[in-house]
């Protein structure tokens, strides 16, 4: 985790290949917090990265988005359940429900999976 976070401070060029060097060898060899801040000295907190608030910002917008879609998946999945039980109480199970109500799944189910996918 230490030596992905300095790559990312070498990436956006607070660091030279040699500094980023010294500074993963000296995480990999913290043996402490004390010794693992050593690594981080002079460099901005994460709370004062830019770059690390918009990416932890992606992560929760999209974390965000699978959850609504989740929900939406389940609450569609089982009015769908309902509905199937409701019809084949009251009319019987027709070869028309038995093959509606599933295609009916697959497609919103199908459409959560894309929408997830894009997220």
């Amino acid at each position: 985790m230490a030596a992905v976070a300095l790559q990312r401070h070498f990436v956006n060029g607070r660091l030279s290949l040699e500094e980023f060097g010294e500074r993963v060898r000296l995480a990999l060899q913290a043996r402490d917090g004390r010794e693992l801040r050593r690594a981080f000295v002079g460099l901005p907190p994460a709370w004062q990265d830019r770059d690390e608030i918009r990416r932890v910002g992606r992560l929760a917008k999209r974390g965000a988005v699978l959850a609504l879609v989740a929900l939406i998946w389940l609450f569609v999945s089982t009015l769908l359940l309902i509905a199937f039980t409701v019809t084949a109480i009251a009319h019987g199970v027709t070869v028309g429900d038995a093959i509606a109500f599933p295609l009916a799944w697959l497609a919103a189910t199908l459409l959560a999976w894309i929408v997830a996918r894009r997220a």
